[in-house]
C-alpha cells in the first residue's frame, strides 16, 4: 500500500448505494476486520475486462481466517481509472490498482489478495482511520507480501531485453564490491554496509564494459514504487515477499544492496551519463541519481538498529523518509507506524499517534513532536525546526513543530550537539498544556539587542569575504578588543574545526588567534594588543583555515546578534531585536523566542557565548536568574 495509500481518496466511482450497501459493509475494529479480495483466474492474454473478484470480510484475530496475500504497489496517477468487477459490480479504481490485480491473477486457481484501494473503503473517514491503524497487522498476517513496481517505461521487446538478466546484474555488483572490499561473505558485505562504513569512491573502479549491469539496476530503482512512504514498513513486515516488475520476478533484498553499492560508492559524472542513457530512459527522463538514493535509503531505514528507545526510533524514521512521496501529509507519520512498532516493540499505539484524517495537519505533526519529547525528556528536536514554520492556516500548525513534510531550502546547519545549556536537567511535561501550545520550564537570560543579519555562504567563500563580514561585524556590534575572544567562540558555534568544545585553555588561545589572523587588515596595529607577534600569526595560517572552515559551517545562512548584557550570539536568520533568549530544561541550546500577546512564536535555538554549558542553571541556584514557563504558539 503506497503512493497515495490509504490516506487518499482515490476517487472510485460506483453507485454510493451499492457501494455502501453491497461492497462495503460495517467492519468490527474491535474483531479487527478487513475485507479480502478472491481473484477469480483466467488466461494468460486476459485483459482488464477479465478481472473478477469476490470480496469477503475476515477477521485477523479468527485462528480460521484465510492465507492471503498483501500487495505492495504504487497508486500512481489517480486520475487514470480503469473497471474491474467485485461482488458483480463494476467499479472504477487507479489504473495501476488494476495492473497489479491483472500481474498475480493466476490461470487455474483462485487467489485471495488484500489490496488498499478496493479493500479499504476510501470515502468512509471513521473506516481509514481503523485500517490504518491495523496496517501493521494486515501485512504482518499476511503469508507473503506482493511487490508489484509497476510495467517498465519502455516497449516490451526492449523491457525484457534489459530486465531478464536483473538478477545476474544484481549479483555481479556485489560479487565485485566484495572482491574490492576484501570481503569473504555476503553477511559480512551486509554488517560493514550497515555501519555506514564508508566505501566513497568505490564505483569509480568498476570496470566501465560492466556499467551496463549498473544501468540495469539504476532501471529498476527508476520505479515509484522506491520513493513511496507506505512501502518501507510493508516489506519490513513480511514474513516472505516477491517482487514483480513486468514479467519479471527478481530478488528485491539484493537488489536494494546493490543500490546501496552504487549510490554509497559515488560513480563519477562520465560513468553516470553513461549508466542513465544505458538504462532505457535516456530519451524521457532526465539524469538523477537521487533514484539509487531512494532504494539504497530504505535499505537503510530496513536494517536501521533497533537498540534506541522509542521516541529517538520514531524520529529518526521520520528523518529518514521526509521526502518521500505521497499527496496526504499525514501518511508521513501513519505510514511509519508499523515498521516503528516493529522496531521499537510497542503493541498498542500511544494515543498521541493513533490515525485521525480528520485531524488537521499540524496538529498529527504536533502530537508526533509530543510523543518524541516526552518518551525522550528533551526538546532538543525543536532545532529540526531551524527557524519559524510559517504554517497554512488549515493545517492548524505552531511555530515550534516541524513541518516534515516541507524540504527547506537555505536552512543553517545544526548546532553542534556537544553543548548542554539546561546543565542535563530534563524536560518533563505538563499535560495541561493545549492542542496547540507547548509549555516549557525555564531561565530568561536575556534580549536581543543588535544584530546582523543572514550571512550567505558566497560572502564566506574567501578569505577576503570573511575579512570583511568580520570587520563589519566588530563596527555594527560595536564590539571592543576585550569582546574579541567571545566573538571568536560564537563564530564557530563554541567548538573546534573537529566538534569539541572550546573549554581548553589552549584551544581559546587558539580561537582569538585565528580571529586575529582573519580580522587583520591593512593596518594591523589596530590588533596588535590581541596578537603582537606578527611571527606567530605566520606560524598559525594552518590554525586560520581550520576556524575559517569552522566559521562557514556555523555562520552559513544565520544571523549574528548581541544580547542587552554584552553576550555575542550566532541564531537563525530571521533573527530580531527585541527577541527574548531562553533556556529551558531538556534542551542543549538556548532558544530564541519573539514575544506574542499571549505567548512567544519560536524563532530557533542559537550559540550564546557563556550560556552553553549550564551556566544559566548555576545562576538560577545562586539565585542570581529565576525560572518562568514559557508558552510557545
Amino acid at each position: 500500500m503506497s503512493g497515495t495509500g490509504p490516506g487518499q481518496l482515490p476517487g472510485i466511482q460506483p453507485n454510493p448505494i451499492e457501494c455502501e450497501g453491497l461492497l462495503y459493509l460495517a467492519l468490527d475494529a474491535k474483531k479487527q476486520e478487513i475485507r479480502l479480495l478472491d481473484l477469480e483466474p483466467c488466461t494468460p492474454d486476459a485483459n482488464l475486462a477479465g478481472l473478477v473478484c469476490d470480496m469477503r470480510i475476515v477477521s485477523l484475530v479468527d485462528i480460521l481466517s484465510p492465507r492471503y496475500e498483501a500487495i505492495s504497489y504504487a497508486w500512481g496517477d489517480n486520475e487514470a481509472k480503469a473497471e474491474i468487477r467485485v461482488n458483480g459490480i463494476p467499479i472504477n479504481v487507479p489504473i495501476n490498482t488494476a495492473a497489479a490485480l491483472l500481474r498475480v491473477r493466476d490461470v487455474d486457481k483462485v487467489r485471495t489478495l488484500w489490496i488498499d484501494a478496493v479493500c479499504i473503503n476510501q470515502q468512509d473517514i471513521e473506516e481509514r482511520n481503523s485500517q490504518v491503524a491495523l496496517m501493521a497487522a494486515i501485512y504482518k498476517s499476511s503469508w507473503r507480501v506482493i511487490v508489484w513496481l509497476g510495467n517498465p517505461g519502455f516497449s516490451e521487446r526492449e523491457g525484457h531485453q534489459a530486465i531478464s538478466t536483473i538478477d545476474t546484474a544484481v549479483d555481479a555488483i556485489i560479487a565485485w564490491a566484495m572482491s574490492e572490499l576484501h570481503i569473504g561473505t555476503y553477511e559480512t558485505l551486509i554488517a560493514q554496509l550497515a555501519t555506514y562504513k564508508s566505501i566513497d569512491g568505490l564505483m569509480r573502479r568498476f570496470p566501465h564494459q560492466l556499467l551496463a549491469q549498473v544501468a540495469q539496476v539504476y532501471a529498476v530503482c527508476h520505479q515509484f514504487w522506491f520513493g513511496r512512504r507506505w512501502v518501507v514498513q510493508e516489506v519490513a513486515l513480511a514474513q516472505q515477499t516477491i517482487c514483480y516488475w513486468g514479467r519479471i520476478t527478481m530478488s528485491l533484498e539484493r537488489a536494494l544492496v546493490a543500490a546501496v553499492i552504487m549510490a554509497r560508492g559515488s560513480p563519477s559524472i562520465d560513468q553516470w551519463r553513461t549508466i542513465h542513457n544505458l538504462s532505457g530512459y535516456g530519451s524521457t527522463h532526465s539524469a538523477s541519481i537521487d533514484e539509487l538514493y531512494k532504494a539504497a535509503r530504505m535499505w537503510q531505514v530496513l536494517r536501521m538498529p533497533s537498540a534506541r528507545s522509542a521516541g529517538a526510533l520514531l524520529s529518526a524514521n521520520l528523518e529518514q523518509l521526509q521526502d518521500s512521496l505521497g499527496s496526504e501529509p499525514r501518511d508521513l507519520v501513519y505510514s511509519i507506524l508499523g515498521l516503528w512498532q516493529r522496531s521499537s516493540g510497542i503493541h498498542e499505539l500511544p494515543s498521541l499517534l493513533q490515525p485521525d484524517y480528520g485531524k488537521p495537519v499540524g496538529r498529527v505533526f504536533a502530537d508526533a513532536q509530543r510523543y518524541i519529547m516526552r518518551s525522550e525528556k528533551s526538546v532538543n528536536m525543536l532545532q529540526d525546526t531551524r527557524t519559524a514554520e510559517v504554517w497554512p492556516t488549515s493545517d492548524q500548525g505552531s511555530s515550534w513543530v516541524k513541518r516534515w513534510s516541507v524540504w527547506h531550502q537555505n536552512a543553517p546547519s545544526l548546532l553542534p550537539t556537544c553543548h548542554s545549556a539546561c546543565g542535563k536537567r530534563p524536560y518533563e511535561a505538563d499535560l495541561r498544556e493545549p492542542d496547540r501550545e507547548l509549555w516549557l520550564r525555564g531561565i530568561e537570560i536575556g534580549t536581543v539587542t543588535d544584530c546582523v543579519t543572514a550571512v550567505s555562504p558566497e560572502a564566506l567563500s574567501t578569505t577576503a569575504g570573511q575579512r570583511a563580514f568580520m570587520d563589519s561585524l566588530i563596527t555594527s556590534l560595536s564590539i571592543e578588543v576585550l569582546a574579541y575572544q567571545p566573538l571568536a567562540r560564537t563564530l564557530v558555534a563554541g567548538v573546534t574545526w573537529q566538534g569539541r568544545v572550546l573549554t581548553n585553555v589552549r584551544l581559546i588561545t587558539d580561537a582569538e588567534t585565528e580571529m586575529a589572523v582573519a580580522v587583520i587588515s591593512s593596518s594591523p596595529e589596530t590588533h596588535e594588543n590581541v596578537v603582537p607577534d606578527r611571527a606567530m600569526l605566520e606560524s598559525n595560517l594552518s590554525a586560520a583555515a581550520r576556524y575559517s572552515y569552522g566559521l562557514k559551517r556555523a555562520c552559513q545562512h544565520r544571523a549574528i546578534f548581541r544580547t542587552e548584557n554584552g553576550r555575542c550570539g550566532l541564531g537563525p536568520s530571521k533573527t530580531m531585536a527585541g527577541d527574548v533568549v531562553a533556556v529551558v530544561d531538556g534542551c542543549d541550546f538556548p532558544l530564541l523566542l519573539r514575544p506574542l500577546k499571549h505567548g512567544y512564536e519560536l524563532v530557533g535555538v542559537c550559540y550564546v557565548d557563556g550560556f552553553m554549558q549550564g551556566e544559566a542553571v548555576d545562576s538560577y541556584k545562586t539565585a542570581e536568574l529565576g525560572y518562568k514557563m514559557f508558552v510557545l504558539l
